[in-house]
């Protein structure tokens, strides 16, 4: 989980006609920084994965060793898990994670599975009690090979939670209990309240000089395709929040929003990506040349890059229609 995030900045999913606004996760403890959520439910159901997808998906949960662990969960993941809401703050080794699974689950079934495997392997699975401020609760812990480890525990049959900390965990699972109200701090409360919740991704992010130099590679070398590097890095530095999107639909959209210092930083960031997607247009169709499978994607990436400001916010985004996905891994029809 910790790995997560780089991933998603990678991620291309698709696009859905509605928007409703973002949910605050009331379990997710105020020193969270970072939010991200995963709408499982509504991937599964869009329409990529059905044409495209949804028969490798099948083949792979009817593998043994899949099988074995859904039936003895009690679980079924095409029909039982909504969405996933996890927070993140901190750096480095030092990223605290706070998780919230949303669906349908069986606490006896679960916690009888993680016995049998807390038997076979006890060091790495382990039904531990977690006591705090008086109160008693039942966590799975589970250690991975790096040997941090990560709490998980049942707080009703439609809300599971894992932490990187055990007191994390117990101090969720208090907020679940007494119906605490949400403790994100504004900032990051008003941006999550700006996403969409019926997306199949989102993220939001206050930074507020958070973003140091040194977090930055060196962009020195993008001087060779017209792109002033330094001046790319101070607008980096004057970002306050970040916001990204994905979403599944009849095509596939990226689209991320930057919160600037101000207008004039918002000016000045439009005017890099710009050069960037110049640059990316220029140099996409040659990509194509040497990749054709891929042609159609370039084709919409080419067409369809864009950055724009308004006040002190920027957007950039990008999209690719699922056929031009389905012929690039040779699934499109005939």
């Amino acid at each position: 989980m910790r790995r997560l995030l780089p991933g998603l900045m990678a991620a291309v999913l698709l696009t859905v006609s509605t928007v409703r606004a973002g949910e605050v996760d009331t379990l997710l403890p105020k020193e969270t920084e970072q939010v991200m959520n995963f709408n499982f439910k509504q991937v599964l159901e869009s329409d990529i994965i059905k044409k495209y997808a949804k028969t490798q998906i099948d083949q792979m949960l009817k593998g043994e060793q899949i099988k074995q662990y859904t039936e003895a969960f009690g679980l079924d993941p095409l029909k039982d898990i909504d969405k996933l809401t996890v927070g993140l703050w901190g750096s480095g080794e030092e990223v605290n994670v706070v998780g919230v699974l949303r669906g349908r689950f069986d606490p006896k079934k679960l916690f009888d599975a993680a016995k049998v495997e807390s038997d076979k392997t006890p060091d790495k699975i382990k039904i531990v009690d977690i006591k705090i401020d008086g109160k008693e609760y039942k966590a799975v812990k589970a250690t991975g090979d790096n040997g941090k480890p990560m709490f998980i525990s049942v707080a009703d049959e439609k809300t599971l939670v894992g932490s990187s900390d055990e007191k994390l965990l117990a101090a969720a699972l208090t907020a679940f209990n007494n119906k605490e109200k949400a403790k994100l701090t504004k900032k990051l409360s008003d941006l999550v309240l700006k996403q969409d919740e019926k997306a199949s991704m989102y993220y939001a992010a206050v930074i507020d000089g958070k973003l140091k130099e040194k977090d930055i590679p060196d962009l020195s070398q993008m001087s060779a395709v017209g792109i002033d590097g330094d001046s790319l890095k101070k607008s980096l530095l004057k970002m306050n929040t970040v916001s990204m999107t994905v979403r599944l639909g009849e095509e596939a959209a990226l689209d991320i929003a930057m919160g600037m210092k101000d207008a004039d930083s918002a000016d000045e960031m439009t005017t890099n990506l710009d050069k960037l997607i110049d640059a990316a247009k220029t140099f996409l169709p040659l990509a194509a040349g040497q990749a054709p499978q891929a042609k159609d994607i370039i084709a919409d990436l080419t067409s369809s890059l864009k950055a724009k400001s308004k006040d002190s916010d920027v957007t950039f985004g990008f999209k690719i229609k699922a056929k031009s996905i389905a012929n690039a891994t040779g699934k499109g029809d005939d």
